[in-house]
């Protein structure tokens, strides 16, 4: 069974951030139309970039959704999280209330710390699939590795032997002194 790293880091990229939104939606301490919305925006465009394995757009807008709701979960955990904390911490919701709210606001925060890792990520498949080289993930034992950069042989093929070019075959130009 042959593996593609883009397409299953891309898959695991997706998977990764919608199991942890789902979490982080749990309690209801969040405005959870926001945060839902735009999570299933970018999980909506993640979707695009798995199916369209060629498209560096789908991976572009990816990219951009993913950057847009780091900023919108910092404003919701700033602007919410005070009120989950008076609601379930220092009221009497009870114990299933309270763990359900700490659950819920650890996933919302471990989502939001994992964002920026999965930028990362999106970016190198970004550069394979706009370039189309060889992918290479940037960190060592992920992806296919082995890229040479893109440089060419510059020895000449038309020579037979692996010595220099002596000063006075044709050919040979002077340096400048």
């Amino acid at each position: 069974m042959a593996s593609n790293p883009p397409a299953l880091l891309l898959k695991g990229v997706w998977l990764l951030h919608f199991v942890l939104s789902s979490w982080a939606m749990l309690s209801g301490f969040i405005a959870v139309a926001t945060y839902f919305y735009t999570h299933l925006l970018v999980l909506a465009i993640g979707l695009w970039a798995i199916i369209d394995a060629s498209s560096a757009d789908a991976i572009i807008m990816f990219m951009g959704s993913l950057m847009v709701s780091v900023l919108n979960d910092i404003i919701l955990l700033g602007i919410y999280e005070p009120r989950g904390h008076d609601n379930f911490e220092d009221g009497n919701p009870g114990t299933g209330k309270r763990n359900e709210y700490r659950f819920a606001l650890g996933m919302c925060i471990t989502n939001l710390l994992l964002k920026p890792i999965s930028l990362f990520l999106l970016y190198r498949i970004y550069q394979s699939r706009s370039d189309g080289s060889e992918f290479n993930s940037g960190i060592p034992g992920i992806g296919g590795g082995g890229s040479h950069g893109g440089y060419d042989d510059i020895t000449p093929s038309n020579t037979s032997s692996k010595e220099p070019p002596l000063y006075n075959e044709p050919g040979y130009q002077q340096p400048p002194q």
